[in-house]
């Protein structure tokens, strides 16, 4: 890391600018070679900083307004101040069993890529989930998004069972990751 330091904590309305254009710029980088090409070009072209920047203010705007949030949208800022990663994730039902801990989004800048900051995302928002009663933690990827599979297979993720996600009318294969306990990575 060379020195660099990593801090992570709740996203805040100011922050939701930056939210947007990292969402943006991460997702169509890491998934321009993983999807249909006319897909990823519509999502391109309709998808803006802006757009993302107003659903992401949208999502802090509620969490505040809510007594005990089923949402946890945390931040990692660098040693100057900037955002360079993001995680959001939510408490959901399973069935007639404990609710579970979904990461729905985790982010990270590509400049802050292997330093440390995907690692602190995921481990507090596993901490987050758990602290609103999740047990366990799960998400989905892209199948073909063999970087991010590798990323959380080597944090104990196991491989639970195969998905799809719908993005421009392409159904594209995804893989389900789980931590059975909420001590994600061997404890904190």
């Amino acid at each position: 890391m060379g020195g660099m330091r990593t801090v992570v904590r709740a996203a805040r309305p100011e922050d939701a600018p930056a939210l947007g254009l990292l969402m943006v710029e991460s997702w169509l980088a890491a998934h321009r070679e993983q999807i249909p090409d006319t897909a990823w070009q519509a999502r391109a072209a309709e998808w803006t900083p802006e757009a993302s920047a107003h659903g992401w203010a949208a999502l802090i705007a509620d969490i505040a307004a809510t007594d005990v949030p089923a949402d946890v949208l945390l931040v990692a800022e660098d040693d100057s101040g900037a955002v360079v990663g993001l995680v959001h994730g939510v408490v959901r039902g399973v069935g007639d069993g404990p609710p579970a801990g979904e990461i729905s989004s985790l982010y990270v800048a590509h400049d802050q890529h292997r330093r440390g900051v995907g690692t602190s995302l995921l481990k507090a928002a596993a901490q987050a989930l758990r602290d609103l009663d999740a047990v366990g933690l799960r998400l989905s990827v892209l199948t073909a998004n063999l970087p991010a599979r590798a990323f959380y297979e080597a944090r104990g993720g196991q491989q639970v069972g195969p998905g799809t996600t719908d993005e421009d009318g392409h159904l594209l294969p995804t893989t389900l990751y789980a931590w059975s306990d909420g001590s994600l990575l061997g404890g904190d």
